[in-house]
């Protein structure tokens, strides 16, 4: 069976997801084009997809959008997969925290660290389902279970666990309110004001909380609002987390959502538009990020009391 390889490479661009490349369908009430979240390549014949852990020396220079540049040190948690164009995220030793549409070609991922590979397998969201992506099938009742878009993954080949500076941590409580700064970090498109491709190299950047999550939908909405809060999410950013507060380096940060799909003006080419990251903290996240922690009796930082080495 094909895996998914991350490999422990700190990256995810923000800056702008629209694709030409991708499925895409109008939203008249709301003036934009959204992403399918179908965006996810399969892996090559034979393999798994495969996240990958940063080092010092991959040879990517983790620029950030609007110049600013992140370090090795800042985001050693972060994984970039190489062959399905998605990030993840070490929430604990054997945890890895991504968006259930990464793994739509299976549950079985590579993680490679310093070149070693490690094995993992991943359980979706109970609630998440993919039907909404499908022509006919663009309910209300799908949107809201496509917004359950998060994955967790438990590292199971018998080895040591992960051990970067910190593991991230996972915000359970919800603490966001409209029109604050979230950061969105991922291995996306290359920057820039203009909508573009490229990715492998890490940028973040802000945006504002336009709406929280709702009844049965799962969706924090992000907008790009001004230059200093201007982040869309990008190809190869599905997966990755949105932080809050919004500090680079030191002090505390807590994931509050998983980057899932975006949403751009339809002349597809400014910086503006809409951003739908998947909560942690509603309640359904909630009993499923509790539920897959107990049952695996794995660590999960934010999740598991007893969870070590987690940043705060």
């Amino acid at each position: 069976m094909s895996r998914l390889t991350f490999s422990i490479v700190v990256g995810c661009a923000v800056a702008a997801l629209w694709s030409p490349a991708w499925a895409q369908q109008p939203d008249a009430s709301a003036g934009v084009y959204f992403s399918t979240g179908m965006d996810v390549p399969p892996p090559p014949p034979g393999k798994r997809p495969t996240f990958f852990t940063p080092t010092p020396t991959f040879g990517v220079k983790p620029l950030v959008t609007n110049g600013t540049e992140v370090t090795y040190g800042q985001w050693q948690a972060t994984l970039l997969s190489t062959n399905n164009g998605c990030t993840a995220t070490a929430v604990g030793p054997f945890a890895i925290l991504t968006a259930a549409h990464c793994l739509k070609y299976g549950l079985s991922i590579t993680i490679e660290v310093n070149g070693i590979e490690r094995f993992a397998t991943c359980e979706i969201a109970t609630d998440y389902s993919a039907d909404y992506d499908i022509k006919g099938k663009e309910t209300d009742a799908n949107w809201n279970k496509t917004s359950a878009d998060y994955a967790l993954c438990a590292i199971d080949d018998g080895g040591a666990g992960l051990k970067p500076d910190k593991f991230e941590t996972i915000n359970i409580s919800p603490i966001l309110a409209t029109n604050q700064s979230v950061r969105l970090i991922g291995y996306g498109c290359d920057g820039g004001t203009i909508l573009s491709q490229g990715g492998g190299t890490l940028r973040t950047a802000t945006a504002v909380v336009h709406s929280l999550p709702t009844g049965n939908n799962n969706y924090i909405q992000l907008r790009a609002a001004n230059a200093q809060n201007n982040a869309i999410l990008c190809p190869g950013d599905s997966g990755g987390t949105a932080f809050w507060p919004v500090v680079i380096a030191g002090g505390s940060r807590r994931i509050v959502g998983v980057n899932s799909r975006t949403g751009v003006l339809s002349d597809k080419k400014t910086l503006s538009g809409t951003s739908f990251v998947s909560s942690m903290s509603s309640p359904a996240a909630v009993t499923f990020l509790t539920t897959w922690a107990k049952q695996h009796k794995v660590e999960v930082c934010g999740v598991t009391p007893s969870a070590s080495n987690c940043r705060k």
